[in-house]
């Protein structure tokens, strides 16, 4: 049986309750945002730039491995700073901003349309 909560504790229920994602979840859910928005700005270049297509097709004789390669490198290396740096962040945020970078990130690179 348990007594009447001690004062200063925080109310029952949810109420009160730390709501931040911490540690590798926080540093790489944050990380694949930034990585969204790279992949959306990435397209966007290199159908602008087509001396950037074109380098980024001889890297690896495929334009979209060395596309791919390259989101991989910035959502590992953006990751590991964030973790680096403790990063913190309110859940309900990092669902808000993973949400936004995909919409943002489809949107931008719907003028294309499906691979394939």
């Amino acid at each position: 049986m348990r007594g009447p909560p001690s004062p200063g504790a925080p109310p029952p229920g949810d109420a009160g309750a730390d709501d931040a994602v911490k540690g590798p979840a926080a540093a790489f859910g944050l990380a694949a945002a930034v990585a969204l928005l790279f992949n959306a700005a990435l397209v966007w270049a290199e159908a602008i730039d087509k001396d950037l297509a074109d380098y980024l097709t001889s890297l690896s004789g495929d334009l979209w491995r060395s596309h791919s390669f390259a989101v991989v490198v910035v959502f590992v290396a953006v990751g590991y700073v964030f973790l680096s740096r403790r990063q913190r962040v309110d859940g309900a945020r990092l669902a808000l901003a993973l949400a936004a970078a995909s919409l943002i990130g489809a949107l931008a690179v719907a003028p294309w349309g499906a691979p394939g």
